[in-house]
């Protein structure tokens, strides 16, 4: 063994790294290939180096922008709830539920509008039962118009299951 040369099981053994590795290592150029199963000490130590310090970078610049992502995502997440509290953002339940309940109120309205045009326009001539018909149907629309599209409860409940507790 020369002087300014190491073996491949004592380098194994240093860097805990496979022979296989420190092939692979020295194929991409980080140090020259082994002679004889030795490797040449200086530029081995020194590749090794390269090779950790990139690795250590890499990390670096991967938890940044996993940060990056999460802050990003936190801000995103402030700001849908904002919108929550002004009413411009909904969630897909809040949006069912809004118009399940302004669906029931106006097909129960309009199911009792014909009973009660029924009563009143019996033997009436048709622009009577026109004038009827057409009333109803807008005083039932303008009850519908005036509930509220998003409940407040609807809207506290969309904030807490965005884990923005009101």
């Amino acid at each position: 063994m020369a002087e300014n040369s190491i073996t491949a099981e004592k380098l194994c053994a240093l860097t805990g790294l496979t022979d296989r590795r420190h092939r692979q290592l020295a194929k991409a150029g980080y140090f020259p290939p082994p002679l004889r199963g030795e490797y040449q000490l200086g530029p081995a130590i020194k590749g090794l180096f390269r090779y950790y310090n990139e690795r250590l970078q890499k990390k670096d610049t991967v938890f940044e922008d996993a940060r990056g992502r999460e802050k990003s995502a936190k801000a995103r997440l402030a700001e849908m709830a904002a919108d929550i509290q002004e009413g411009k953002l909904l969630t897909v339940d809040a949006v069912s539920e809004a118009n399940s309940s302004i669906l029931t109120s106006l097909v129960t309205r309009l199911c009792n509008l014909g009973d009660g045009v029924a009563n009143v326009c019996h033997n009436q001539p048709a622009e009577f039962i026109a004038d009827r018909v057409n009333g109803g149907l807008r005083s039932a629309l303008r009850e519908v118009a005036g509930l509220p599209h998003v409940p407040e409860d609807v809207k506290k409940k969309t904030l807490q299951q965005l884990g923005f507790a009101n």
